[in-house]
């Protein structure tokens, strides 16, 4: 998205300077200490956008971000409707045992839409959520390796089909599981978030949610473009479609 951001940016005769800020704190210092005319913000918590809209003077645009009651502009999916999809495919293919992974104790942000989605999707086919059914598995390699590794050793035999809150994460688990000679889908079936390069090159090609990155890009610096310019931007909080793409990581089961 970054890639994507500065290729909008760039082509409209602007210049990108990116910073990976550790706090709101730091990045209000650095935007007021820049003469910089706009500011996009990617991931922020909903306190975090209080406070920015709070202590920054100038144009932001947010973009993968969740906030309530606030007159912010942000570009973001529909998470909660990909969540919801995916969930009602994986139960199509007989699957009722699901689990959710992502690297948070606590999900927030487009994990917490996504599970939110899931959960939707369990309760209207008569599926009960259990706590443990979401399971926080660290964005830490290490510790994300130790606990996919527990996982097979404890729980695999718990599920007939893993959720993962992106690509990045299936698409890692599948490894750790080949090497526990786990196979993808015979013994699991495994399916990610966003349709980029890691579905793809996983073996087996992971079944995903499909999002297109660089249309966050483009809405976000286009709603940017119209604030720097003092104009009105009616619609503020733009939620873009999502599509499922089925490949070889989902093995239907017999009703």
């Amino acid at each position: 998205i970054v890639g994507a951001l500065e290729k909008e940016i760039r082509e409209h005769g602007y210049y990108m300077m990116l910073y990976m800020a550790g706090s709101v704190e730091e990045t209000v210092r650095l935007a007021s200490s820049w003469n910089i005319e706009g500011l996009v913000a990617l991931g922020c918590r909903a306190e975090d956008v209080q406070k920015m809209k709070e202590q920054l003077k100038m144009p932001v645009v947010f973009i993968d971000s969740y906030f309530e009651n606030q007159d912010c502009y942000n570009v973001g999916l529909d998470d909660f409707g990909g969540g919801y999809m995916m969930t009602n495919y994986l139960i199509r293919q007989g699957h009722r045992r699901i689990a959710f992974l992502a690297d948070q104790q606590e999900p927030a942000g487009v994990d917490r839409e996504r599970l939110l989605g899931y959960q939707k999707a369990l309760e209207e086919n008569g599926i009960i959520f259990h706590e443990r059914d979401y399971v926080p598995i660290s964005f830490r390699k290490q510790t994300r390796h130790t606990r996919l590794w527990e996982f097979c050793q404890e729980r695999l035999n718990e599920y007939t089909a893993l959720f993962f809150a992106s690509d990045f994460y299936a698409s890692d688990a599948v490894f750790i599981f080949q090497s526990q000679g786990i196979r993808v889908p015979q013994d699991i079936s495994v399916v990610g978030f966003d349709d980029n390069l890691f579905a793809e090159h996983c073996r087996p090609m992971l079944t995903t949610v499909q999002q297109h990155v660089a249309d966050k890009a483009f809405y976000a610096f286009a709603l940017l473009q119209r604030l720097i310019r003092g104009e009105e931007c009616i619609e503020k909080n733009i939620h873009l479609p999502v599509k499922l793409v089925i490949r070889e990581s989902v093995q239907p089961l017999e009703p």
